[in-house]
């Protein structure tokens, strides 16, 4: 995400950008860095130590959940970014 935000902000400075539309930027960069949760995730020991699951059973279930999560938040913020008319 850091490096994500470090990369786009020369481009989105330059695009002067309401903060409304900012904002949405940052939290589709969010929702992008949330997506294939694997082993290298800190989230993803997180939940499957709390929840007792093998790295294997994490791989078959956080990691398409997060997928899913982070592309169902873009798309919501896709469309949010479209709706709403640039001040």
């Amino acid at each position: 995400m850091a490096t994500t935000a470090g990369l786009l902000l020369p481009s989105v400075a330059a695009m002067g950008l309401d903060t409304v539309h900012t904002a949405l930027l940052a939290v589709a960069i969010g929702y992008g860095a949330l997506g294939l949760s694997h082993v290298n995730d800190s989230g993803f020991w997180v939940v499957t130590r709390y929840l007792g699951l093998s790295v294997k059973d994490g791989l078959r279930t956080w990691t398409p959940l997060t997928t899913v999560l982070g592309v169902a938040g873009f798309a919501l913020t896709w469309v949010l970014y479209a709706a709403i008319p640039v001040a």
